[in-house]
């Protein structure tokens, strides 16, 4: 126990010039110069976070073990990969035949995109197989950088 108090610094939080009418006394590993803390408070709460995690991981996965049959027949009526697939290259196809308006509309719903906070890595690798390397390069860093413009002055 006196290796565990030496360990240990015990000191008293003060405000301005002197101490808090209400003292409180907090243990530290940190030297007190550096701030300190309730070392216990932050590891129980540390505990507390893992646990929250690690059963809402559990449930997902108990959920998803009891409801798999419903859930994989919804997701084989809802997404059928060879429809998607067949629109997809439709739509890439209307887009590359439009030449550089089709640049610029994608550009646009590309910033649109961003600033709704949808995530971008699909629709850049479309651009990518819609209009080259070279220049969905520039329309994906153009679309991006707008949207970002257009969230700085939103927000």
């Amino acid at each position: 126990m006196k290796e565990r108090n030496e360990i240990f610094k015990r000191r008293v939080k003060t405000f301005g010039h002197g101490p808090i009418s209400l003292k409180e006394e907090t243990t530290s590993l940190i030297p007190v110069k550096r701030g300190g803390g309730n070392v216990e408070a932050f590891q129980r709460k540390k505990r507390n976070k893992k646990a929250i995690i690690a059963s809402a991981c559990i449930g997902t996965i108990i959920f998803y073990w009891t409801n798999r049959v419903i859930i994989n027949e919804w997701f084989a009526k809802t997404f059928d990969m060879t429809q998607f697939k067949a629109w997809l290259l439709e739509t890439l196809e209307i887009i590359e035949g439009k030449g550089n308006a089709g640049l610029v509309t994608y550009i646009f719903v590309f910033a649109w995109w961003e600033v709704l906070g949808l995530p971008t890595s699909l629709v850049e690798t479309a651009a990518g197989m819609a209009f080259g390397l070279r220049k969905a390069f520039i329309a994906n860093a153009t679309g991006k950088s707008m949207g970002k413009l257009a969230l700085l002055f939103i927000y």
